[in-house]
């Protein structure tokens, strides 16, 4: 179950939602947290009572991989976790993971909530301009025989 604590502050009451969901790799506790604000016309009991089942919903969003990720995770740490649990062929997968390094390199640094149409649109025309291969050299552009 998920900690549901209450949090009084300059603009009135909110409830902090802290889950725990395993280890990661370096045997550091992953801890995801969620604030939560009732409305104003709610009394004490009763927002008390609704941030409890609120706690409840958003730990089992966690628990199906739903809520994992919220727009502050880096677009690279999304992609390889996505990838780790896709259900996809072996070969598809080793694919992905060469087409990955590309792509990171240009938006895996930024956060989800930060990526615009604009970022991708960029990315798209350094591909098709540019040529250039991951090992740094120009990739040779396929002609057609006529």
């Amino acid at each position: 179950m998920a900690n549901v604590q209450t949090v009084k502050g300059k603009k009135g009451v909110s409830y902090k939602f802290t889950a725990y969901c395993g280890y990661d790799a370096k045997g550091v506790q992953i801890r995801k947290t969620k604030t939560w604000r009732p409305e104003k016309k709610m009394t004490e009991e009763k927002a008390l009572e609704q941030a409890k089942f609120e706690a409840k919903k958003w730990e089992e969003d966690i628990n199906q991989g739903q809520a994992a990720f919220d727009g502050r995770v880096k677009f690279e740490v999304y992609a390889t976790t996505w990838l780790g649990n896709a259900a996809i062929a072996p070969k598809t997968r080793e694919r992905y993971v060469v087409l990955l390094r590309r792509i990171n390199q240009s938006i895996g640094h930024m956060k989800l909530e930060a990526i615009q149409a604009h970022h991708l649109e960029s990315f798209y025309t350094n591909l098709k301009e540019n040529n250039v291969k991951e090992t740094g050299r120009y990739a040779v552009p396929c002609v057609r025989a006529g």
